[in-house]
C-alpha cells in the first residue's frame, strides 16, 4: 500500500554572540559556545525527527483504520445491491396470479427503493410472442386506466404512462418486454421497453433464463429522464413456473415465466458510503484493462487517463496518482480499482514539544526527560487508539455473528458453524445431526399477547434449547420462530437418543410473566454422513422435513428421508396444475344429476371441479389437488373461477331451456366461507348473467364447521337474506352434529355417500339415517342421498323418506350442464320403485 508522507520541519532561533570585533575573545568561550550551539541543534534535530516518526505512525495506523473501514464499507455496501431482486423472487407475490398492484406492494415492502438508494428501478418483464404484441399493449393499458382512475394514482410512484407501445418495434419471434415497473417515477420510459430490441440484451436475457442464475450487464450509462445518464448496472434474474430452479437448461426454458430486473445506479449505491475520506472506483473491465493481469503498484493515472470506466468519483478531478492508497477488489463478478484519499489528520508538534526545542541547547537533561515523558505518552496513545479500533472491530463482528434478540448465532453464524462440522465428521467419520426446529405456538402467542410476550417466548426458547444442547453442539436461531440444533454423534440410535431427549425437555410450558405457554414444536430431523450433501443440501432437507412434520396432525417430529422428496416433487406438479388452472383456465366443470325420488325428475346438479393440465395428463379428480390447494391458499382463487363458470354455464342452459327451472350446486371451502369476496363474487356473477340467486345452492361440506361457527353463522345468514339456497354437504363425515347446526338457515341436507354404501349391510348405519332423515325433517330442511350407486340402496332410500338422491346409479359427473339437466332414468332403473313412487 503506498502512503504520500507529509513531512514537518522544526527549527529554533539561534543564539548569536555578539561581540566586540576589538576585544578579544578567550578561545574556550567560544569553543564553548560552539560546542553548546552544535550540542543544541543535534539535539533538536533529533527531536524533531523522532517527533516526526511519531507523527506518522499515528497517521499510518489512523490511515490503516480508515482504509479499513472504507473498504468493508465500500464491499458490504455493494453486496446489499445483490439480494434485491433474490428476496423479490423469493416472495410469495411473485406468482401466476400476480397484479400490478402486488408488485408494486411487494417492491416498496422490500425497502429496496427507500434504504438501497442505488435502486433506480426494479421491472418485471415477460416473453412476448411477436403476435401477441398487441394484446400486450391493450392489457397494459387497461391496467394504467384502471390505477389511474383507483387510489393508485394519488401516489407519483405509481403512475403509468398514459399509453404504453412495445419498443423498440418487436422483431424477434419470442420478445422480452417490460410489464411493470417500480416507481413510476422517473422510470416511464420504461414501460413496454423491448429488450430483445437492444443491443446484446437478448443473448444476456438467455443467458439467464437457461443458466437460472443472476447475470449483470454494463457498466454502460443510464439514460434517465430528464436527459441524464449515468453510469451504472442492469442485473437479470431469472422466475420459473415453480419456486426451485430448474436443474437442466431445457427444462428452465420450458419453464421460464420471466424476469425480475434491477437497475442500479453505481453513484447512488457509493455515494453515502465513508464520510471520512474521498474515493473514486474504476471498472476495470470498461477500462479496458484485464482483470487477471492488473497491478496494484502499476495503477497510475496514465492508465485511466480520459476516466474510461469511471464508476463514482466522490468529488470532481480526483487525481489517482495523488491517492493515499490503492487496492483491487472484486464484488459480484466486476473487478473494480479503488483510490482512497484520506482526510487531512493534523498531527503537529504540541505545545510542550515546541517549548523543548526551544530550550534544547540550554537544559539538555532536563530536555532528555522531558523528552521521554513526551514519546511514552505518544506510545501509550497510539497503543490506546490501537486497542479502542481492535475492540470496536470484535465487537462489530460478533454483532454481525450474533442474533440480537436470543443471543444465539444467527444464519450466517450457522453455516460457517455447520460447515466446521461439516469438515470435523468427515476428518472423524462420524454423522451429522442436525434438527429444524419450529415453534408452532409462537404465532398464537404474539397475535394474542402482542410482540413483547412472543420475543419473551422465542428468548426462553432458545435459553432452554441451548440448555438441552451438548457443549460441542451448534445452536442458533435461523429465523423467526425457527431454530437449529446440529451436532456429531457416531451412530443413528446416537441420532434417536439425543432427538427423543431434546423433545422430552422442551416440552415442559413456558412461564412468560404469569402465563403459563405450552410448548408445542415441529421438528425435522436430518441425519446424514456429509458425503454426498453439501452443508445447504442437509439444511434444506431439515427444513423439507420440519414442515412436514408441522403439516401433519399426528408427528411432531419428521425424519427426511428420499420419499419427503417425491413428495414435494409431486406437491409441486399439482401446485404447478393449480396454477395453470388459475391463469390460463386449465380446468373443467363436470355435474352430477339431483334426482326426486318422487317423480324419478332431475331437478339440479352439483358442480364438480377438475383440472386439465396442459401437458395433457388428462383429467384430474379433488382428491389429487383439493387437500394441496387448501393448505397453499389457492382456494379462493379456484372457488372464484368455479362460481363464474359455473353461473356462467347455468345461463347459458337457460337461454337455451326457456320457461324452465334448474338449480346448481356450488361448493365452498373453508376459506371460502370467511372471505367477504365470495359472496361479492357471486352477486356480481348473477348480475352479469342475469340469473337469480333461488337457481344457486351454495354446498357447505361438513368440514367446514369445525372452523369458527360465529363467521359460518354470519356467512349462512348473509346468504339467506340474499336468496341463495344453502345445503350441508358429505353429511356424516364426524365433525359436526346436527343439533350444533340447527341455528344455522340451511334447507337441505346431503348424507355422505360413505352412510349411503354401508346402509344394506349395516343396521346401526340405517338407523343412524333414519334418524338424521327425522330431525332434518323437523328442522324443515330436505335431504338427499349421497352415492347411490345400487337398487337396494334406492329402495331403502325411499322407505327411509329421503326426497332426493345422487349417485352413480342415475349418472356419472357428466361434462357439459346440458347433459346433466337432460339425463333420463336408465333401463335399469328400478321399475318397482318408479311405480311405487308413482302411487305416492
Amino acid at each position: 500500500m503506498e502512503r504520500n508522507k507529509k513531512d514537518e520541519t522544526a527549527t529554533s532561533p539561534d543564539e548569536v554572540l555578539l561581540t566586540d570585533a576589538r576585544a578579544a575573545t578567550p578561545g574556550w568561550v567560544v569553543a564553548t559556545t560552539v560546542g553548546v550551539v552544535i550540542l543544541g541543534l543535534f539535539i533538536t534535530a533529533a527531536i524533531a525527527t523522532f517527533s516526526t516518526n511519531l507523527r506518522d505512525e499515528q497517521r499510518n495506523l489512523a490511515l490503516d483504520a480508515s482504509v479499513a473501514e472504507s473498504r468493508n464499507q465500500v464491499v458490504e455496501r455493494a453486496a446489499d445491491y445483490d439480494g434485491v431482486l433474490l428476496g423479490l423472487r423469493g416472495a410469495t407475490v411473485i406468482g401466476d396470479d400476480m397484479t400490478r398492484s402486488d408488485f408494486h406492494d411487494a417492491v416498496v415492502g422490500s425497502l429496496a427503493l427507500t434504504e438501497l438508494p442505488g435502486v433506480q428501478a426494479v421491472q418485471w418483464a415477460v416473453p412476448v410472442r411477436g403476435d401477441q404484441v398487441a394484446d400486450f399493449e391493450d392489457r397494459v393499458n387497461a391496467e394504467s386506466d384502471a390505477a389511474r382512475s383507483g387510489e393508485e394514482s394519488a401516489t407519483s410512484d405509481y403512475r403509468i404512462p398514459a399509453s404504453v407501445k412495445v419498443h423498440p418495434p418487436a422483431t424477434e419471434p419470442i420478445n422480452y418486454v417490460i410489464d411493470y415497473v417500480e416507481p413510476g417515477a422517473g422510470n416511464s420510459q420504461a414501460f413496454g421497453l423491448n429488450l430483445s430490441g437492444l443491443p446484446g440484451r437478448q443473448s444476456v436475457i438467455e443467458l439467464a433464463m437457461t443458466s437460472g442464475q443472476q447475470v449483470r450487464s454494463g457498466p454502460f450509462a443510464l439514460q434517465l429522464e430528464g436527459g441524464v445518464e449515468k453510469p451504472g448496472y442492469v442485473s437479470y434474474l431469472p422466475v420459473y413456473d415453480q419456486p426451485e430452479v430448474p436443474p437442466t437448461a431445457e427444462q428452465r426454458t420450458k419453464k421460464f415465466r420471466g424476469l425480475l430486473i434491477g437497475v442500479f445506479v453505481a453513484e447512488n449505491i457509493f455515494k453515502d458510503v465513508n464520510q471520512r475520506g474521498e474515493f473514486a472506483i474504476y471498472d476495470v473491465a470498461a477500462a479496458g484493462l484485464d482483470p487477471e493481469l492488473i497491478e496494484v503498484e502499476s495503477a497510475s493515472a496514465e492508465m485511466l487517463p480520459s476516466k474510461q470506466g469511471l464508476l463514482f468519483e466522490s468529488q470532481s478531478d480526483l487525481d489517482p496518482e495523488l491517492s493515499d492508497a490503492v487496492w483491487i477488489e472484486t464484488v459480484d463478478d466486476r473487478t473494480w480499482l479503488v483510490f482512497y484519499f484520506a482526510e487531512d489528520v493534523d498531527v503537529g508538534p504540541s505545545t510542550v514539544l515546541i517549548l523543548l526545542l526551544a530550550f534544547a541547547g540550554l537544559v539538555l537533561t532536563a530536555l532528555a526527560a522531558t523528552l521521554m515523558w513526551v514519546a511514552g505518552r505518544y506510545r501509550v496513545q497510539t497503543a490506546n487508539d490501537m486497542a479502542i479500533i481492535t475492540k470496536s472491530a470484535q465487537q462489530l463482528h460478533a454483532m454481525s455473528m450474533t442474533d440480537p434478540l436470543t443471543l444465539l448465532a444467527n444464519r450466517r453464524s450457522l453455516i460457517r458453524e455447520l460447515s466446521r462440522l461439516h469438515a470435523l465428521a468427515i476428518r472423524q467419520q462420524s454423522l451429522l445431526v442436525l434438527l429444524y426446529l419450529d415453534v408452532d405456538s409462537f404465532k398464537a402467542v404474539n397475535d394474542r399477547y402482542g410482540h413483547k410476550t412472543g420475543d419473551e417466548l422465542l428468548t426462553q426458547f432458545g435459553e432452554r434449547l441451548l440448555t438441552v444442547s451438548r457443549e460441542a453442539d451448534v445452536v442458533g436461531r435461523l429465523a423467526g420462530d425457527e431454530f437449529c440444533l446440529a451436532g456429531l454423534v457416531h451412530s443413528e440410535h446416537d441420532a434417536q437418543a439425543m432427538v427423543s431427549r431434546v423433545r422430552q425437555d422442551l416440552e415442559p410450558a413456558f412461564q412468560l410473566e404469569e402465563l403459563s405457554i405450552p410448548c408445542s414444536v415441529s421438528i425435522g430431523v436430518v441425519v446424514d454422513d456429509l458425503r454426498t450433501r453439501s452443508v445447504e443440501d442437509v439444511l434444506d432437507a431439515a427444513d423439507l422435513a420440519m414442515y412436514e412434520a408441522k403439516a401433519s396432525s399426528e408427528e411432531t417430529v419428521v425424519w427426511f428421508t428420499d420419499d419427503l422428496v417425491k413428495t414435494r416433487k409431486a406437491e409441486l406438479q399439482v401446485l404447478s396444475w393449480i396454477g395453470e388452472a388459475i391463469n390460463y383456465g386449465a380446468f373443467e366443470l363436470h355435474y352430477q344429476p339431483v334426482v326426486d325420488v318422487a317423480n324419478g325428475e332431475v331437478e339440479g346438479a352439483e358442480a364438480l371441479l377438475r383440472l386439465t393440465p396442459l401437458a395433457g395428463e388428462g383429467v384430474i379428480g379433488p382428491d389429487r389437488f383439493l387437500e394441496i390447494a387448501e393448505r397453499s391458499h389457492k382456494m379462493q382463487a379456484l372457488g372464484l373461477l368455479v362460481i363464474e363458470r359455473a353461473i356462467g354455464d347455468l345461463a347459458a342452459w337457460r337461454d337455451e331451456n326457456p320457461g324452465r327451472k334448474f338449480k346448481v350446486g356450488i361448493n365452498l371451502s373453508a376459506s371460502q366461507v370467511v372471505d367477504p369476496a365470495t359472496l361479492q363474487q357471486l352477486q356480481e356473477s348473477l348480475r352479469n348473467h342475469e340469473i337469480s340467486s333461488d337457481w344457486v345452492v351454495l354446498e357447505l361440506t361438513e368440514t367446514v364447521f369445525v372452523s369458527n361457527i360465529e363467521k359460518i353463522r354470519e356467512f349462512t345468514a348473509a346468504a339467506r337474506r340474499l336468496g341463495f339456497g344453502l345445503s350441508v354437504d358429505d353429511y356424516g363425515v364426524g365433525y359436526s352434529n346436527l343439533e350444533r347446526m340447527s341455528s344455522l338457515p340451511f334447507d337441505s341436507l346431503k348424507i355422505d355417500r360413505s352412510l349411503i354404501a354401508q346402509i344394506t349391510d349395516s343396521r346401526s348405519v340405517g338407523t343412524i339415517v333414519a334418524s338424521v332423515t327425522e330431525l332434518a325433517k323437523q328442522l324443515g330442511a330436505s335431504i338427499v342421498a349421497e352415492g347411490v350407486e345400487t337398487e337396494e340402496q334406492a329402495r331403502l332410500v325411499k322407505d327411509l323418506g329421503i326426497q332426493h338422491l345422487q349417485g352413480f346409479l342415475v349418472s356419472r359427473p357428466l361434462a357439459s350442464l346440458s347433459a346433466a339437466a337432460n339425463t333420463r332414468l336408465p333401463d335399469s332403473w328400478p321399475r318397482d320403485l318408479e311405480i311405487e313412487i308413482g302411487q305416492n
